[in-house]
């Protein structure tokens, strides 16, 4: 019996022993690989893109939109294209007075350190529907409103002015139709900024002052406009009606700006300059053409404006609370205080006008 025990206990601490070794032969567990890695240089949300030094952010928003009484977006019912001209059907049986708008966005946001400084490459897009007129298929639009690139000071590409100081976006739908900013779509420019540190720093830029056919559109349709009314000799010389006229677009809007970015907000002073050239009275035939001959063309014709404004964070000590002015005054160069400069505006009957956008 007892030689049975010892053959059994022997046994039992022979496969132990094999057993051990077994274990002792298995690979150890590897540690876990950070594939994705937190990039704390330019602020929350940015992360490496695996495998390389460039640091990425990734942005989105939905927005939904329902309005009553109002189309195309915004504009109100009696105004523009849905004057009284319609004769009172534009409510009733030529559109919906009920209009609905989804806008989804995406930015990507790519900056990597070289040794002249941080390379930062940056693309805003997205979808738009909009059912106003009973059929949002008609009205599924891509759009695109920036995309630049920064390094050693300049930026160029699809941007927003560095006139613009203060922007309404965040705070109405319509802020496009009462102001000159243009951040709502942007414009294309290229500029070169200065850091003189604390904060303080000066661009001079060169921007989009009527880029379309013949220049022709204001506020957001090219960027700041380029649009000439000439009245003069329209009659006298049978040189047809009153309409745009205007020089091909030539050189860029000159745009100067000095800022300060502090903890309490930034203020900024800025100046533009713009062309408001007008072309020949009329293209057309030989008698046409003998009336320029005879009577000349416009000379050139330059417009400017300038803009001084500030925003303050957390005022009186309220957290959040924000408290932002702005003053802009222009002549020859209107776009740059108000986007306003076509359908959106109202005139009661035999008024004249002029406008040089």
């Amino acid at each position: 019996m007892r030689m049975v025990k010892s053959l059994l206990l022997g046994s039992a601490a022979g496969i132990v022993a094999v057993a051990g070794a077994q274990a002792a032969d298995l690979p150890v567990k590897a540690k876990p690989v950070e594939y994705v890695r937190v990039c704390s240089l330019y602020g929350a949300g940015f992360w490496y893109v695996p495998g390389t030094d460039t640091c990425l952010k990734i942005g989105s928003y939905v927005r939904e939109q329902v309005e009553w009484n109002a189309g195309n977006g915004g504009v109100p019912i009696g105004i523009g294209a849905t004057d009284a001209a319609a004769a009172g059907r534009f409510d009733r049986t030529d559109t919906s007075q009920l209009s609905m708008r989804t806008r989804v966005g995406i930015s990507v946001d790519l900056r990597t350190q070289t040794e002249y400084g941080t390379l930062r490459s940056y693309l805003e897009g997205g979808f738009q529907a909009s059912a106003n007129n009973g059929s949002a298929a008609t009205n599924d639009v891509v759009y695109f409103d920036r995309g630049f690139i920064q390094f050693a000071g300049i930026t160029a590409g699809r941007i927003r002015s560095y006139f613009d100081i203060n922007s309404m976006a965040p705070y109405a739908y319509l802020n496009t139709r009462v102001s000159g900013d243009t951040g709502a779509l942007g414009l294309w420019g290229i500029a070169y900024t200065a850091q003189f540190g604390n904060g303080m720093s000066a661009t001079i830029s060169f921007e989009d002052g009527g880029s379309t056919s013949q220049g022709n559109g204001s506020g957001q349709n090219s960027a700041r406009g380029h649009t000439v009314t000439n009245l003069s000799m329209a009659s006298q010389f049978g040189l047809g009606t009153t309409s745009y006229d205007n020089e091909g677009w030539k050189v860029p809007d000159v745009v100067g700006a000095l800022r300060i970015d502090q903890a309490w907000g930034y203020a900024q002073v800025a100046a533009a300059l713009h062309d408001a050239s007008a072309g020949y009275y009329q293209a057309g035939g030989t008698a046409l053409a003998a009336g320029i001959q005879n009577n000349g063309h416009p000379g050139d014709a330059w417009g400017w404006a300038v803009s001084g404004g500030f925003h303050l964070n957390d005022v009186l000590g309220m957290k959040g609370d924000t408290f932002a002015l702005q003053a802009t005054y222009a002549q020859g160069a209107t776009t740059y205080v108000t986007s306003v400069g076509g359908a959106p505006m109202v005139y009661s009957g035999g008024m004249s006008a002029g406008f040089a956008g």
